[in-house]
């Protein structure tokens, strides 16, 4: 790789930095799953611990009236918000029952709406790729759960104010935490990617762009869902 395309990557990686304070300041895409601390991935292969370089996230605030169900079912939320900043986030005009016209100021978002927790259950989602083929692995979806929220958000954070570096230009494990009953997971650096290994990831970082602003349908999830049922809270991964 030339010293020129370096400085061009380094340069366009520098834009997407100025982006991450905003990302992380509060507090038909296939997905890896979580299950009583394991990872399931789309092939039903099954590990506590996997090896990605993320490419890409969002943050998304979902609303159920009974509550979150879990990783059962689908039912569709009736009301679904989803982009790079959280503090400006709306929801979006395909939403089943909007609940108001901004996240921000919607009393399900507030702390005690249910329970003694929020009503909107907030997200950081994950565009990663498995790191030992860049070129050829597929992007994978990750949820980060309101439990491991701000785990996320410090990691990213000491990578750019302790290294300048972007999550992309890191390989991350990602794994279970060890002090909780249930399943909620945990980031740590597992290598510094070199120029080269980082361009071949620059070059899929448009495709987890897209296929991250892809809004659901959630008219079709309604077809198809099951009649409702009762639905009960509980603690997520």
């Amino acid at each position: 790789m030339s010293g020129q395309e370096i400085v061009n990557i380094n340069e366009e990686m520098k834009a997407v930095q100025a982006q991450l304070r905003s990302q992380i300041e509060s507090g038909g895409t296939k997905i890896i799953k979580i299950k009583d601390k394991k990872f399931i991935l789309p092939d039903k292969s099954e590990g506590e611990k996997i090896d990605v370089v993320v490419l890409d996230f969002i943050t998304t605030q979902s609303y159920w009236e009974d509550g979150y169900q879990g990783d059962g079912d689908y039912s569709p939320p009736e009301c679904f918000a989803f982009g790079p900043n959280p503090k400006s986030l709306v929801p979006v005009e395909s939403s089943l029952k909007k609940q108001a016209d901004d996240c921000n100021s919607c009393p399900n978002f507030q702390w005690g709406s249910r329970g003694k927790g929020k009503a909107c259950k907030t997200n950081r989602l994950l565009a990663v790729i498995a790191a030992d083929n860049p070129t050829e692995n597929e992007i994978l979806m990750l949820r980060v759960s309101p439990t491991a929220i701000k785990f996320w958000d410090k990691y990213v954070a000491e990578l750019q104010t302790k290294q300048n570096l972007l999550p992309m230009a890191v390989v991350t494990e990602v794994s279970f935490a060890t002090d909780t009953a249930y399943s909620t997971i945990r980031f740590a650096q597992a290598k510094t990617l070199s120029d080269g290994e980082v361009k071949l990831f620059w070059s899929r970082r448009q495709e987890a762009v897209e296929l991250l602003s892809k809004e659901p349908d959630f008219q079709v999830g309604e077809e198809k869902a099951a009649p409702a049922k009762k639905r009960t809270s509980r603690r997520s991964s």
